[in-house]
């Protein structure tokens, strides 16, 4: 068996024991106990969580090649700054409902440029 199928199996295993224990602990009467009731608790009170999905998110998801032919295009590298400056924008105008959003999304690009996967062929 090859790791690249080990790494699948318990990635399936896990996923499927949150999902088991997520609606176990959802239809049970205590509130607040759910994964991501948790995790929204975490965000709002810790900006490293968020920080740390957006770094997750930009690593597994916003390949290396990418950046240079964005870079490249001046059709795609506005509408990344259009979208850090809105979110920017956003946040300063609701901070209270919008706070996690900001480090989100400085998250996802700091894990694209310091932690990227290598492009695909």
């Amino acid at each position: 068996m090859k790791t690249a199928d080990v790494t699948k199996a318990v990635l399936a295993a896990t996923v499927l024991l949150l999902v088991a224990y997520d609606i176990s602990v959802a239809t049970n009467t205590v509130t607040g106990d759910t994964i991501s009731e948790v995790i929204a608790g975490w965000s709002w009170r810790c900006q490293t969580v968020p920080f740390a999905a957006g770094v997750l998110v930009g690593h597994l998801f916003w390949p290396a090649g990418y950046a240079r032919k964005a870079a490249a295009s001046s059709r795609r590298l506005p509408w990344l700054l259009f979208l850090t400056a809105d979110v920017a924008i956003a946040d300063w105008f609701w901070v209270g409902s919008m706070l996690p959003m900001w480090p989100l999304v400085v998250g996802f690009i700091t894990g694209h440029l310091l932690w990227a996967q290598p492009p695909r062929r």
